[in-house]
């Protein structure tokens, strides 16, 4: 019971409902493409350097990242991820019963297997 969550509203969602989600987003069924560019473009600090975060999306850096984007959330005992690759149309959701934010090896495997590609994070 999420009821008690101010923050979730007491919503739920399931993998599929994290996928059509993003199948609309990056379908434009939900906002223009221009709105959608604004998410996915990392902010700026008043010094003009770049964040790993854009309008509710994470910017994870990536090599050769073109468009991709995430974001996860939990509550106890249950966290969901999501990847979003805005420019292909391709988005992976994964949900899983531990409290621990341990998904990141499953989500870079499963789009290894998907894609053909490793993701790979940029050296700092």
């Amino acid at each position: 019971d999420i009821s008690s969550r101010f923050a979730a509203g007491g919503s739920r969602g399931t993998v599929p409902d994290l996928l059509a989600f993003m199948r609309a987003l990056n379908g434009g069924k939900l906002l223009s493409a221009k709105s959608v560019q604004m998410m996915i473009t990392p902010g700026v600090t008043k010094d003009g350097t770049p964040t790993t975060y854009g309008l509710g999306w994470q910017i994870p850096n990536f090599v050769d990242r073109e468009t991709i984007v995430a974001n996860d959330g939990g509550q106890q005992e249950t966290r969901t991820f999501i990847l979003n690759e805005t420019g292909r149309d391709f988005g992976m959701a994964l949900a899983m019963n531990f409290e621990a934010d341990n998904y990141g090896p499953v989500i870079m495997r499963l789009y290894e297997l998907a894609n053909g590609r490793p993701l790979r994070f940029a050296e700092k």
